[in-house]
């Protein structure tokens, strides 16, 4: 009976763990809320910080020019990590802890906005085949 109890004990506490490290992607489009399975928000995450990494122009300073509110009024893709994700920008050859970052959409003129140990900063600029993986999984995600 303790071998059991101990196995449940172990098991909650590994998919509290794993809970922890959860990643929150949502937005809104064109005036709907956007809500995504676990698995899609993932992907997302993950093409969501490819596209970051391919931008070939930023504002690495802390600008704290923009609000969040005023970025979240027209339609947007949001990417909130409960522990930062590391990223390695090569146009400022620094690595960049995100937090949080917003993509304006439509994703053609998206400007990326991050939150990380430098303050707020803004990307854009990225590579045609991270925003075609990007949009794709979007559009996937879409799907009825």
């Amino acid at each position: 009976m303790r071998k059991l109890f101990t196995i449940i004990c172990l098991v909650a506490a590994a998919g509290f763990a794993r809970a922890d490290d959860a990643v929150q992607v949502g937005g809104v489009a064109d005036g709907k809320q956007l809500q995504f399975t676990p698995a899609i928000q993932q992907k997302l995450a993950d093409d969501s910080i490819q596209l970051l990494a391919s931008c070939s122009v930023s504002s690495l300073q802390s600008t704290n020019t923009y609000d969040w509110p005023d970025v979240k009024r027209a339609s947007y893709l949001t990417v909130r990590f409960a522990k930062p994700a590391t990223v390695e920008l090569p146009i400022a050859k620094v690595k960049v802890e995100v937090q949080e970052m917003v993509i304006s959409l439509p994703l053609y003129s998206a400007i990326i906005r991050v939150s990380s140990n430098h303050g707020t900063s803004y990307f854009t600029k990225f590579t045609p085949e991270t925003f075609y993986k990007l949009e794709a999984t979007l559009k996937e995600a879409q799907k009825p």
